[in-house]
């Protein structure tokens, strides 16, 4: 199995990756999920930041990289 990037937790207090991302606020909740609009700096764009538990499963680490690299192949003219 390849190498999973750690997630961590995250309060809305805390900064995300602040050399990075400027947070603008939550946009949903979902189960034991958290999605916050941000502006990324690096990509110079706005995105949809989604936090996952800390303490997830390797099996649910693997489901979650799936879902980001699907996302990340999403192109519409409303994203």
């Amino acid at each position: 199995m390849r190498w999973q990037r750690p997630y961590v937790g995250f309060r809305p207090a805390d900064p995300l990756l602040p050399a990075r991302f400027r947070v603008d606020g939550l946009l949903g909740r979902g189960v034991g999920t958290a999605v916050y609009s941000a502006y990324d700096d690096e990509l110079d764009r706005p995105v949809a930041v989604k936090l996952f538990p800390a303490d997830l499963d390797p099996a649910s680490c693997l489901r979650v990289a799936a879902e980001a690299r699907a996302l990340d192949r999403l192109d519409h003219r409303r994203l």
